[in-house]
């Protein structure tokens, strides 16, 4: 997986995430803002302890080579939360657990910015699953079958959240009004000249199917 790179007005390339730890596709949403040279960008990268878990992160380019870089979500690291372990027969687990996603971000000429992801809560029961006739040992007193895996049905819960990453403390808030049970397919984020934001979101429902969205944020 290649590193995530951004290329500058001049021809300038500076990473700013190495290989081992970016996720998904590589790519990085960036916004130039008032100063080309000074972008904002949003990306995911993989929690460094917990490889199976990932970050939505920002980095403010703040000169050459130099990015100050900010995680504002972060998945559930708790492996008894995720039910991230091999069950034995007879293993009951209560899943439940965060997960994050990237939307996009701008700037405007202000100088404000916002951050857009989502966020899923994942929960469900899960009961071990044991193919008949296969135990650890014959020689235990009481064999325990190990060749087993999670079975169960699993609910998801999703919310969007605009952040303003520049702040020392920034306001993380859920966008009222867009829980879904779905994922978001795309997302444009745009900042207008009075300084509200404005949203063109396709969020795909599991019930409904595919829908649009547009909001306006003060």
């Amino acid at each position: 997986m290649a590193a995530r790179c951004w290329r500058g007005p001049g021809g300038e390339i500076e990473e700013l995430i190495d290989s081992e730890y970016s996720s998904g596709s590589g790519h990085l949403t960036v916004t130039a803002g008032p100063d080309a040279d000074l972008p904002w960008a949003i990306y995911m990268r993989h929690v460094p302890e917990y490889l199976r878990a990932r970050q939505v992160s920002v980095a403010e380019r703040v000169g050459p080579n130099r990015w100050r870089q900010r995680v504002i979500a972060q998945d559930t690291t708790d492996s008894q939360a995720r039910c991230d372990y091999t069950p034995v027969e007879g293993d009951v687990c209560d899943l439940d657990y965060f997960t994050y996603g990237e939307g996009g971000i701008t700037s405007a000429a202000d100088g404000s910015v916002r951050a857009l992801y989502v966020e899923s809560r994942i929960t469900g029961e899960l009961i071990a699953s044991c193919p008949a006739g296969k135990v650890s040992s014959a020689a235990q007193a009481t064999p325990i079958n190990t060749d087993c895996s999670w079975a169960g049905e699993t609910r998801v819960r999703s919310w969007l959240h605009v952040v303003d990453p520049s702040a020392d403390a920034f306001v993380d808030a859920r966008v009222g009004g867009l829980e879904f049970n779905g994922s978001l397919m795309d997302a444009d984020v745009k900042a207008a000249e009075d300084g509200s934001i404005h949203l063109a979101l396709s969020l795909f429902r599991a019930a409904e199917g595919p829908e649009l969205f547009h909001i306006q944020l003060d």
